[in-house]
Protein backbone atom coordinates (compact mmCIF):
# COMPACT_ATOMS: atom_id res chain seq x y z
CA UNK A 1 0.00 0.00 0.00
CA UNK A 2 1.26 3.57 -0.92
CA UNK A 3 2.35 6.08 1.84
CA UNK A 4 -0.65 8.93 2.51
CA UNK A 5 0.32 12.50 3.00
CA UNK A 6 -2.32 13.99 5.29
CA UNK A 7 -2.99 17.86 4.86
CA UNK A 8 -3.69 19.81 8.05
CA UNK A 9 -7.14 20.26 7.40
CA UNK A 10 -7.36 16.23 8.04
CA UNK A 11 -5.42 16.27 11.21
CA UNK A 12 -7.28 19.25 12.82
CA UNK A 13 -10.34 16.97 11.91
CA UNK A 14 -9.05 14.35 13.20
CA UNK A 15 -8.14 15.84 16.28
CA UNK A 16 -10.98 17.93 16.76
CA UNK A 17 -13.54 14.89 16.57
CA UNK A 18 -12.45 11.54 17.09
CA UNK A 19 -15.87 10.13 16.63
CA UNK A 20 -15.87 10.83 12.80
CA UNK A 21 -15.00 8.97 9.59
CA UNK A 22 -11.88 11.08 9.30
CA UNK A 23 -10.72 9.40 11.98
CA UNK A 24 -11.36 6.34 11.88
CA UNK A 25 -9.55 6.10 8.82
CA UNK A 26 -6.37 8.27 10.35
CA UNK A 27 -6.56 5.48 13.29
CA UNK A 28 -6.24 2.68 10.07
CA UNK A 29 -3.51 4.60 8.31
CA UNK A 30 -1.41 5.07 12.05
CA UNK A 31 -2.08 1.12 12.44
CA UNK A 32 -0.57 -0.18 9.41
CA UNK A 33 2.30 2.89 9.39
CA UNK A 34 1.04 4.37 5.74
CA UNK A 35 1.19 8.14 7.17
CA UNK A 36 4.20 10.50 6.26
CA UNK A 37 3.72 14.08 6.91
CA UNK A 38 6.46 17.41 6.48
CA UNK A 39 7.25 20.64 8.19
CA UNK A 40 4.97 23.02 6.11
CA UNK A 41 1.65 20.44 7.48
CA UNK A 42 3.83 20.25 11.20
CA UNK A 43 3.83 23.93 11.06
CA UNK A 44 0.04 24.40 10.03
CA UNK A 45 -1.55 21.97 12.83
CA UNK A 46 0.93 22.34 15.90
CA UNK A 47 0.05 25.46 17.17
CA UNK A 48 -4.08 24.51 16.78
CA UNK A 49 -2.94 21.41 18.82
CA UNK A 50 -0.35 22.59 21.16
CA UNK A 51 -3.02 23.24 23.82
CA UNK A 52 -5.80 20.90 23.06
CA UNK A 53 -3.70 17.40 22.37
CA UNK A 54 0.01 17.65 22.53
CA UNK A 55 0.47 14.70 23.92
CA UNK A 56 -1.56 12.70 21.87
CA UNK A 57 0.13 14.40 18.82
CA UNK A 58 3.60 14.05 20.00
CA UNK A 59 2.97 10.26 20.45
CA UNK A 60 1.68 10.26 17.00
CA UNK A 61 4.27 12.06 15.11
CA UNK A 62 7.13 10.21 16.51
CA UNK A 63 5.23 7.16 15.29
CA UNK A 64 5.40 8.65 11.61
CA UNK A 65 8.01 9.66 8.88
CA UNK A 66 8.68 13.38 7.65
CA UNK A 67 9.71 14.39 4.46
CA UNK A 68 11.44 17.56 4.34
CA UNK A 69 10.99 20.03 1.76
CA UNK A 70 12.93 21.36 -0.28
CA UNK A 71 12.59 23.97 -3.36
CA UNK A 72 14.80 24.84 -5.98
CA UNK A 73 14.72 28.15 -7.84
CA UNK A 74 15.99 28.35 -11.12
CA UNK A 75 16.74 31.76 -12.51
CA UNK A 76 16.65 32.42 -16.52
Amino acid sequence: MNQVLLDSSVWIEYFRNSNSKVSSEVDKLIDIGNIFTNQLILTEIIPYLKVKKQNQLIQILESIESFEIVYRLETN
